[in-house]
């Protein structure tokens, strides 16, 4: 119990107390963790560390999945150029539509039609860019198709977007 308590002794205390201080001070948190914290000593600040910020450190995988994306991108468009298939279209557009490239997902959506008109999620997609891109006289027919095809395509997201589509062009 001995080297417990030196570790909550003056310096690494002090230390963990400004820490659990200036995460709670940047992130805007709740008034009542000031209190335990500074009430507490370094075991309040051991706990809001373990309950507040320690969730937190699950954000920063968002951060680096960019990177991944970006790479993931790169692997895949130099793949369309050995063999250009309506999946490897598709996949790519699903990546363009994740990094809210809309143009660029709508064209290559529209290529992966081409090479194959069976794929619904191609239509959908092509649409839902349409939508994003303001273009809802565009999107009309590819949700048409995929609503005609499967009226519960999305659990009826596809129908409630094809009516919106028609609601914005009158």
């Amino acid at each position: 119990m001995g080297s417990l308590s030196q570790f909550f002794s003056h310096p690494w205390g002090i230390a963990l107390q400004v820490l659990a201080l200036v995460h709670l001070i940047r992130r805007h948190g709740a008034y009542y963790w000031f209190f335990i914290i500074l009430m507490g000593g370094p075991i309040g600040a051991l706990i809001y560390i373990v309950i507040e910020v320690v969730p937190d450190l699950g954000l920063i995988r968002d951060a680096f999945a960019g990177q991944a994306r970006k790479k993931r991108i790169l692997l895949v468009e130099t793949t369309i150029l050995d063999n250009p298939s309506a999946a490897n279209l598709e996949e790519l557009g699903e990546l363009y539509w994740d990094q809210k490239e809309y143009a660029k997902a709508r064209e290559l959506f529209g290529r992966s039609i081409e090479a194959r008109s069976d794929s619904l999620h191609a239509f959908y997609r092509r649409g839902q860019c349409a939508l994003e891109l303001g273009n809802f006289a565009d999107a009309i027919p590819d949700l048409a198709h995929v609503v005609a095809h499967d009226r519960d395509y999305d659990s009826y997201r596809a129908a409630a977007l094809l009516a919106h589509s028609y609601a914005m062009t009158g």
